[in-house]
């Protein structure tokens, strides 16, 4: 089983689009699943962004996948929960927010981890109002034009909003993770969105928890290789 996650593809950068891309045909491909863990594009606001011919790869890209018999899944991130039904067609599946994987006689929680920064009050009610489904449907009924301008204006503004943030504010919160994995009773957990590139180890009630916080592809490209209970963290060259 292969995860990853952040790997922000967009049109404006093929070379990533073409690193990506290798990906799936190398250790996607030798996988029996494989799981988005959210942020697969650096922002998707339209269903338009699919005729895109560099974009458009990624989505044959999937396709080959499934075609393959490969389990293809994922998690919404907060750049692109809205390709959910674009990448529906390309029969990716979807998964809750947070999911449990069984792997030999461990137990895995992935998510994509904006739900983990519980500090950063604001984008969590963002957060709240643009996943509702009305708020989807209106984004989706957007012209092209008007849709590419507010997915570029958001990423600006995101961009700024997260200079002028205290680093602990924008970071996974320990609590949140200690909670997150007594409730699922979980081993492990692997997760994205902070870029940390790292793993680490977390102390619950006195048993040590595997904790693999995946990096953004623009800095190094790491990714998870799950197999009966092991986890390698690996960069992909």
């Amino acid at each position: 089983m292969v995860l990853v996650s952040d790997t922000h593809l967009s049109a404006g950068h093929p070379e990533g689009v073409e690193r990506f891309l290798r990906f799936l045909r190398g250790p996607c491909a030798a996988a029996s699943r494989v799981i988005l863990l959210g942020d697969l594009f650096d922002f998707w606001v339209s269903p338009a962004q699919v005729r895109d011919p560099v974009l458009g790869g990624v989505f044959e890209g999937l396709r080959t996948l499934f075609a393959g018999g490969i389990d293809t899944c994922f998690i919404e991130g907060n750049r692109d929960f809205a390709a959910t039904p674009e990448l529906a067609a390309a029969g990716v599946r979807r998964l809750p927010d947070v999911d449990v994987i069984e792997s030999g006689e461990r137990r895995i929680v992935v998510t994509h981890g904006d739900l983990l920064c519980t500090r950063d009050v604001r984008y969590q009610a963002l957060r709240r109002v643009v996943r509702r489904s009305l708020m989807r449907h209106v984004l989706r009924a957007l012209p092209e034009r008007a849709a590419l301008r507010l997915g570029t204006g958001a990423r600006a503004g995101s961009r700024r909003e997260t200079m002028n943030k205290a680093y602990g504010d924008m970071g996974l919160v320990p609590d949140a993770v200690a909670a997150l994995l007594r409730a699922h009773d979980a081993d492990a957990l692997v997760c994205g969105h902070v870029h940390w590139g790292k793993r680490f180890a977390i102390d619950i009630d006195g048993s040590p928890r595997d904790v693999v916080v995946l990096s953004a592809w623009e800095d190094s490209g790491t990714y998870v290789r799950l197999d009966e209970g092991r986890i390698d963290f690996v960069t992909f060259a």
